[in-house]
């Protein structure tokens, strides 16, 4: 099958196959389709691992006395530290 998928890619006509022939390529086609699909998933997965490892969120803080980091800019208004951080910070 092999043989006859490169024979198609070099240019050979669908229409000088048998249709046992073709049969087998449409098998051989789906097969390759399928270790692509994995493939692709794998490295989908791969980079999503990557990234999540060297995500800021996942950073730990040495100490547990340390306040957390907030979560959205509603946290930021609400938090006095940041606040007069920010103010003090201004000029």
């Amino acid at each position: 099958m092999e043989i006859l998928f490169n024979q198609l890619v070099e240019g050979k006509n669908i229409v000088e196959f048998t249709g046992r022939e073709i049969q087998g390529l449409l098998k051989l086609s789906n097969t390759k389709i399928a270790k692509l699909h994995e493939r692709k998933e794998k490295i989908n997965q791969q980079q999503q691992s990557s990234q999540t490892q060297n995500s800021p969120s996942n950073f730990k803080f040495p100490s547990e006395n340390v306040t957390p980091l907030p979560n959205s800019m509603d946290d930021l208004i609400n938090d006095m530290w940041f606040i007069e951080t920010m103010a003090t910070n201004h000029n």
